[in-house]
This record gives C-alpha cells, structure tokens and sequence, in this order.
C-alpha cells in the first residue's frame, strides 16, 4: 500500500512539473498589447520575446543532463520551477522595458530547461516499467493542457493589465512543493529492477548518439516539432488571408489543437503497445493530414478539423521519442530527455526555413503553400517510417 502511495505522489509531482514544458505560449494572448506598449519595437523584436526562452531551455536543458548524473534530480526540478515561478512573478512587477522583459523570458527558459527534460527521465527511472509508456503520454497531456490553461487564463488577467499575464507562470509552485515531497534524494530503481550502484557516470551525450535508436529518436523529434510549428506560427495569417474566420475564431483553433494532443496524449500507452514504432506512422500521418485540411479549409470549422487532427499527432509523437531514448540510455534516461528538449526547441527555431522555402517554390508570399510543404514531409516521413519498421521486422 505504501509503495502505491508513494507512486500516485510521484506520478502527481511529473505531471506538476510537466505543464512547464510548453510555458514559452504563456505570453501568446498579450503580443499585440506588448507591441502597442513598445510601439517602438519591430514586430518580430515582440515575437521574439515569445521565442528567446526556448534558447535558454537549448542551453540549460543539455546542462541539466549533464548535472543530474552528479547531483539529486529533485532539486533540479525544484530549481527549474522555482526561476519558472519567478521569472513570471518579476515580470509582473517589473516591465518598464523590452530589456528587462527578456532578462526575465531567459529565467523561464531556465527553468524549463532545468526541469522539464529531467522530469521527464523519472518516468523511467521511478515508475514501474510497465506503466512507464501511461505515465509518458499522461505527462504529455499534462503538458498540452498546461499551455491551454496558461492561455486561456493568461487572456482574461490579461484585461486587468498586461503584465497581469505573467502571473500564469505561478502554476509551477505546485511542481516547487512535490519535487522535494515526492521525488527520492537519489534516483531509486523501478519496481522489478536492481538498484543501481553510486557509481561514476556512465559517459555523455557523444557515447549515447552512438546508439542508432537514440540518435533515431532525436532526428524524428526534430522533423517533428518543425512540422508541427508550421501549424500555429502561420495559422491566424492562413484564416485572415482565405477571409475564413476572425483572429479570436484562430485563437479558439489554437486552444481545440492543445486540447485534442491533452486526450489523445493520454491513449499513448494502449496505442504504443499495439503499434510500436508505428505509432509514429500514425502520428506523422495525422499530421499530413490535418495540414492539409488547413490548407484547403474552405470555412473555419474545417481549420477546426484540421486543427483537432494535427493536435493529436505531435504529443504522441514526442512521448515515442522520449520512451525510445530512455529504453536505449543505460540508465542515463535524464541526459537523453535533455538531449531530446534541445533538439526539439532547434525544430521550433527552424519551422521558418519551411516557410522560407514554400516562398520559393509557390513563387509568393500565400500562406496555404507552407502548410501544404509542411504536410507533404509529414508524409514522406510517415512513410519512410513505415518502410524501416517492416525492415527491421523482416531482419529479426
């Protein structure tokens, strides 16, 4: 009984820390207040401030894999959410500048990259295995609904005062609180294994991309964030230039795509034990798919599709990732978590070369061209997945 105890107090603790991961949309719902307030800034200085975190999670997430094979993985998490909470709390009280405002956006990003990555690497290292691939997609879920939850209440703080928004980052307190609770001091085996000697670190990231499933699982994690930021990152432009919908209808598509990768995270560990790799065929599929349906949307209800359709590819995509690396690590599930937040922020950092090149091709400046490029790699990609699972299969 107290084992069951102590594992609902560590599922609870990842998923507390889990809906960090997606924190740099905090700010989404405030931009245009935030252009208007520095009316001096470019457009793209603003939306960079949305995006400058994920360059400190790069940063801070590959030093959190490293660090976790010396020091206590609680209080990584502990300090990642602590920044987290008080990147937010400094922004709401000091924002005279653009300056300062990004001082703080580089203490979120920190605290993500702290303690997401190794959040992530106690799923294998605590829970049971046969409850890991659960455990995986409910952190997913967790993440996604996180994001929706930091939007929507960010929107209506935000009608009191802007800066209001960044109270929403407060939702890491709870995380604080149950990473020194729930967490051991030293990593403790799953039930079923042998504890694991103190000993000396077992190699760094340069030993585990020598291992073809590992370095696998980052290039798809990468192909698959990029494809999937296409999606939000041209979305209200794609419904303003079809004459589709209003700018609030584009926002209601962005909360529908958060929502539906929250449900369908949570099928992840049924999903992956029936399909294996080919869950991400599923996923990339999916993705091609619900592409598609935006770049032909005739109406919004049908970017609402879309939407819905995309949202359910990436979370299950990213969760196979994250189960690949840490099933392959040698018990260094932290460092490859790490490595796979890294190279996922890189994605998101290259999403617009996929705009740059739809230009070129379409020979324009039209939105529809880049999502339906995005949705033929998706396709590609799902099929050369395809193609490697029966190879293997006919190997073995």
């Amino acid at each position: 009984m107290k084992r069951k105890q102590n594992e609902s107090l560590v599922v609870a603790a990842i998923l507390a820390a889990s809906v960090m991961q997606m924190g740099t949309n905090g700010i989404s719902p405030i931009l245009a207040d935030l252009a208007e307030a520095f009316s001096q800034a470019s457009a793209s200085t603003i939306q960079f401030l949305m995006t400058f975190p994920s360059l400190m999670v790069i940063i801070s997430g590959l030093a959190a894999g490293v660090a976790a094979q010396y020091m206590p993985k609680k209080w990584l998490i502990f300090s990642g959410s602590a920044l987290f909470a008080l990147g937010g709390l400094l922004a709401w009280l000091f924002h005279g500048s653009l300056a300062i405002l990004f001082l703080w956006a580089a203490l979120i990003g920190t605290g993500i990259g702290l303690a997401v990555p190794v959040n992530t690497g106690q799923i294998t290292e605590v829970i049971p295995e046969v409850r890991q691939a659960t455990v995986m997609g409910m952190a997913t879920s967790s993440a996604n609904l996180g994001s929706m939850l930091m939007t929507l209440a960010g929107g209506y703080l935000a009608l009191i005062h802007w800066s209001c928004d960044y109270l929403v980052y407060l939702i890491a307190v709870p995380a604080m609180v149950l990473a020194l609770t729930a967490f051991p001091g030293r990593s403790a085996p799953a039930e079923g294994e042998q504890p694991k000697s103190p000993a000396q670190p077992q190699g760094g990231m340069l030993s585990l991309l020598r291992e073809p499933a590992i370095l696998a699982a980052l290039v798809i994690a990468f192909f698959s964030t990029m494809l999937f930021s296409t999606t939000p990152s041209n979305l209200s432009m794609r419904v303003a230039e079809a004459g589709i919908g209003t700018s609030a209808q584009a926002g209601t598509a962005v909360s529908l795509m958060l929502l539906s990768g929250a449900i369908s995270s949570l099928f992840y560990g049924r999903l992956s034990k029936r399909l294996g790799n080919y869950v991400l065929t599923l996923g990339f599929g999916l993705m091609c798919l619900g592409q598609l349906i935006c770049a032909l949307a005739p109406n919004i209800w049908f970017v609402y599709l879309g939407w819905l359709v995309a949202g359910a590819s990436h979370g299950n995509n990213m969760a196979h990732c994250l189960m690949m690396g840490a099933r392959h690590a040698g018990g260094r599930s932290g460092l490859t978590a790490s490595m796979n937040t890294a190279i996922s922020n890189v994605g998101a950092f290259c999403a617009p070369v996929l705009t740059m090149l739809a230009r070129v091709i379409s020979g324009g400046s039209l939105t529809a061209p880049r999502f339906l490029l995005s949705a033929a790699c998706a396709a590609v990609i799902s099929m050369a997945i395809a193609v490697g699972n029966r190879t293997i299969r006919a190997r073995t």
